[in-house]
């Protein structure tokens, strides 16, 4: 994976934030009053280096925050450090899954038929105005079509190796109404009792700093 450090200053707080799929350093531009934030992009390979590790382990209270198809790093991840809590929003364990994902014939067809024109779709449905899209579509450089599609197989593939008890790892589950990525249906299939918010698949331009949306209820 990739990383990113924003550092607010002298913090013993870490907030460990697993983007989505395609998304770069800046997809999120929350900020946070307390704490550090450490931001990985990339599933193409999900190792971290010992040195980052320890590091992260060095901070005395840790928050993982998963969106998207990041939910699946986050959790193969989960033993490496010792996090307080992990909050998952907008995705599941199983991305690929008729049941508690995105459709498996609809995921292995972005895959397909992944090109310049079907990501821009793609992003645009993750909100729900053009004022909103206008204002993502600014800050955000995609990643090579190669590169996004062998990501998006990563992730299926890690996917693989989870379980359904697994998701007693998260402590907060944000499950948005709105989402036109996952159907809701299957991400509340996936998850027991989540705090439901009436916001698209990306929620996180109605908050304004890390606290306000780990918070949300």
């Amino acid at each position: 994976m990739k990383h990113k450090w924003f550092i607010t200053g002298d913090s013993s707080n870490l907030i460990i934030f697993y983007t989505g799929w395609g998304m770069g350093a800046e997809s999120v531009a929350l900020k946070s009053l307390m704490s550090d934030v450490l931001v990985f992009y990339d599933y193409r390979d999900i190792s971290i280096e010992s040195e980052l590790i320890n590091k992260i382990n060095q901070y005395n209270h840790l928050t993982i925050v998963a969106w998207s198809l990041g939910v699946v790093p986050a959790t193969c991840n989960r033993n490496l450090y010792n996090a307080d809590r992990m909050i998952a929003i907008n995705g599941s364990l199983f991305p690929a899954s008729d049941k508690y994902g995105i459709p498996e014939a609809v995921y292995q067809g972005t895959h397909d038929n992944l090109e310049e024109n079907s990501l821009g779709k793609f992003i645009k449905r993750m909100f729900l105005s053009n004022e909103h899209y206008a204002k993502f579509h600014i800050q955000h450089n995609p990643a090579q079509i190669k590169d996004l599609k062998d990501e998006l197989m990563s992730i299926k593939e890690i996917s693989l190796g989870l379980k359904y008890d697994d998701k007693n790892y998260f402590d907060i589950i944000i499950v948005c109404e709105k989402d036109r990525i996952f159907p809701v249906d299957n991400m509340m299939s996936m998850w027991l009792s989540p705090v439901v918010l009436g916001l698209g698949h990306y929620p996180f331009f109605e908050f304004n700093t890390w606290e306000e949306l780990i918070n949300a209820r």
